[in-house]
């Protein structure tokens, strides 16, 4: 919820945010199916769902540790992080299916409302680490 404002902040236009939003759809296709081929060869959800987030954990802090325009290691960062996302939305969908396909349809309705009330927190940490940023910035 908070990549097009982060890119927006470090000042990309956009014709560039654009370009790295389709290059995060591309990166999805191919992740998607290289984590897909990798959990039917091996018969296992659980480890690669735990390899998937720590790339996106990695690839996440380190997207927003780039806080200047650097438009490829941006589409890199931005690209894995995002389509980890989608990547590990499907592993996870999948693995609640395997584990009770009764109470799939209450569990995705409970990460649904995590998602409708993470969004909006996600953003006022970041305003306020930023504003706490820029208060002590000005105060040096």
């Amino acid at each position: 919820t908070q990549l097009i404002p982060f890119l927006k902040s470090i000042g990309y236009n956009h014709l560039e945010r654009g370009i790295i939003l389709a290059v995060n759809a591309l990166f999805s296709i191919v992740l998607q199916i290289v984590f897909g081929y990798l959990c039917d060869h091996f018969k296992t959800i659980k480890k690669f769902f735990y390899l998937g987030m720590t790339v996106f954990l990695l690839f996440g802090v380190g997207m927003y540790l780039i806080t200047k325009q650097n438009f490829f290691l941006h589409i890199v960062f931005t690209s894995m992080m995002a389509s980890m996302v989608k990547v590990l939305s499907g592993l996870i969908e999948t693995w609640m299916l395997y584990l009770d396909e009764k109470k799939y349809g209450l569990y995705r309705s409970f990460g649904a409302l995590g998602l409708c009330i993470g969004s909006p927190i996600a953003g006022i940490v970041i305003v306020s680490v930023t504003s706490l940023q820029t208060t002590q910035q000005i105060s040096l």
